[in-house]
């Protein structure tokens, strides 16, 4: 495996893998970029997963899901997980050159865990955001706004107040509450962060521990509330913050629908395209 921390945008890469089942076939491309969020739905449970992917151009098809990507060394960046198509999920969906693979740290973490425990355990930060534009010393760049903070949780004992903006995590930029999910979706019980956040006039370099498990932070796992509309729920409740707290990434401020904020690419109940996920790899 490669570190994929190290890869640069224009890196070579190669794809391989079975696209509709044409065996061993290879394809190749260039890393198109880093820290996608990109959203697809578990074919099980019904919720949606975040992931901070490598973007690449190399032709990605259904059936491709589960293979490698390799570097221009022949080491493994990423797992290829899906692509953006111009077709709803459930029709017909090629490659229009916007694939992602989850990158190999992430995979390598994941399985050492699975081989080592069974399973894998995820973290929360404990807060509730929504993406923000923010302005500092004439610049504007997107963000996560946090609206509350729950007492006791990790960003809670780093020193995370409501109204701070979320605009890097260990120093990559933060552009939305996605990119935010996606990143501490990465990161492992145990570890620790350094989170910027814009405060005031300036900003503030805050260390986290994510040393509780989502569930303990959460009450439990968060859950994707289109899963919920598809069963006939009601829109969530405003005033369940355990139903909205979940890693940062539930974009509502009490008032909007949670369906509203999620990226275009992640809804597949769109008729006009989005992110396509072979066969729920994730």
């Amino acid at each position: 495996f490669a570190d994929s921390d190290a890869l640069a945008v224009g890196e070579p890469v190669m794809a391989i893998g079975n696209p509709l089942g044409y065996d061993d076939t290879a394809t190749t491309g260039i890393v198109s970029a880093l820290n996608r969020p990109v959203s697809v739905m578990d074919d099980q449970s019904r919720s949606e997963i975040v992931t901070n992917a490598v973007q690449i151009d190399a032709a990605i098809n259904p059936g491709n899901s589960g293979g490698p990507t390799f570097d221009a060394a022949g080491k493994v960046i990423g797992i290829n997980s899906s692509i953006a198509a111009t077709s709803a999920r459930g029709g017909t969906a090629g490659s229009i050159g916007i694939g992602f693979a989850i990158p190999s740290n992430l995979v390598k973490r994941v399985v050492n865990e699975i081989i080592k425990n069974g399973s894998v355990k995820h973290v929360a930060l404990g807060i509730m955001v929504k993406s923000v534009n923010v302005t500092q010393n004439n610049i504007t760049r997107g963000g996560a706004q946090v609206a509350s903070v729950t007492p006791g949780a990790p960003a809670a004992k780093g020193g995370m107040r409501a109204g701070d903006t979320i605009v890097a995590f260990n120093g990559k930029p933060v552009t939305s509450n996605y990119s935010l999910l996606g990143f501490v979706r990465a990161t492992a019980l145990g570890d620790k962060a350094t989170i910027t956040v814009v405060r005031g006039n300036g900003t503030v370099n805050l260390t986290v521990k994510f040393n509780q498990e989502e569930a303990a932070v959460n009450g439990a796992t968060r859950q994707d509330p289109r899963s919920l509309r598809k069963r006939g729920s009601k829109k969530p409740d405003s005033s369940d913050k355990k139903s909205q707290n979940n890693n940062g990434g539930d974009s509502s401020d009490g008032d909007d629908d949670p369906l509203d904020q999620l990226p275009r690419g992640g809804d597949d109940d769109s008729d006009d395209g989005g992110i396509f996920d072979p066969f729920g790899f994730w």
